[in-house]
């Protein structure tokens, strides 16, 4: 595609996005904020695409990647709610599910940064939430039944100041237990630590909730891969929601795929899954960046 045709197809597609949606005309800041985004995206996808066999690496693994991410599916009979902030970034759409004994309820939340919404919402819950972040001093907020690590986490090879999860449920005691909750957003070093799980120790955990990072990054396919289909294995993707912090979206051809996307889990014999009737965002999701409209991902089968 030319860049003239392409500032066209960007330009058209600026313009009609809020009438679209029911928000009247452009605003301007919008129109600004929206063009400076996805301009972002193609000056940093327009390299990888002047090679031809870059080019065909990336739609193959673009391909490859959604193939993995879909589908999302419904479970039957079941309902979602927000978890964490309400309105903003650190909120994630969960299923409902009844809270088990006071002894079994345990969550994992990886990757703090400065945003305990999210673990403030379970611990209220009765949940101890173990909290790992090696980048931060402490935390924001303190909490009863906060248990914080300076530790990151890893897969293998080790890396300096990490774990991998396998090590942080030992080492807390809780190699036993079956329906943890399990949140992780750390900015890329998901793909290696998923790929050092076993099937048994993912099965540990209920639901997860996962930020995946750099999904775009072709010349790291394999590793994203894996980790994507390790998961799958065991879970099934029950929402998906587009993190517009990252103004990166992958588009060749017929695909377009969102650099980071997050997306909650759930176990595979904790319900009958059913095709989604969904369309995404949903209502429950909210824009991360909030001055941005959030990515319409649309019907995610």
């Amino acid at each position: 595609m030319s860049f003239e045709r392409t500032w066209t197809k960007l330009l058209g597609k600026i313009s009609r996005a809020p009438r679209r949606w029911g928000w009247g005309e452009p605003d301007a800041s919008y129109v600004s904020q929206r063009l400076v985004s996805d301009l972002r995206s193609y000056e940093r996808l327009y390299p990888a695409l002047e090679d031809a066999a870059q080019r065909r690496q990336f739609y193959e693994h673009l391909r490859a990647a959604k193939l993995a991410l879909s589908p999302v599916m419904d479970v039957e009979g079941g309902q979602y709610e927000r978890v964490g902030d309400q309105e903003a970034d650190g909120g994630y759409v969960m299923l409902k599910w009844k809270l088990p004994e006071p002894s079994e309820r345990i969550a994992y939340s990886i990757g703090i940064c400065d945003d305990v919404t999210w673990d403030k919402d379970l611990a209220q819950r009765g949940y101890q939430v173990y909290m790992y972040d090696h980048t931060i001093e402490g935390l924001v907020e303190s909490h009863p039944n906060f248990h914080f690590f300076k530790i990151g986490i890893c897969g293998e090879p080790k890396v300096d100041k990490c774990q991998t999860l396998a090590e942080m449920v030992a080492s807390n005691g809780h190699t036993q237990q079956k329906n943890m909750i399990l949140k992780i957003d750390v900015e890329g070093a998901e793909h290696a630590s998923f790929n050092a799980c076993t099937p048994e120790l993912l099965q540990q955990f209920s639901q997860i909730v996962v930020e995946w990072h750099r999904l775009t990054d072709y010349k790291d396919s394999k590793n994203i891969l894996n980790a994507i289909q390790r998961l799958n294995q065991t879970h099934q993707a029950i929402h998906i929601h587009g993190n517009n912090f990252s103004p990166t979206v992958g588009r060749v051809a017929d695909i377009e795929l969102p650099e980071v996307l997050e997306m909650t889990y759930l176990r595979r014999d904790l319900a009958h899954f059913i095709p989604s009737q969904r369309f995404f965002p949903t209502p429950l999701d909210r824009p991360c960046d909030k001055t941005l409209l959030d990515w319409e991902l649309g019907y995610w089968t």
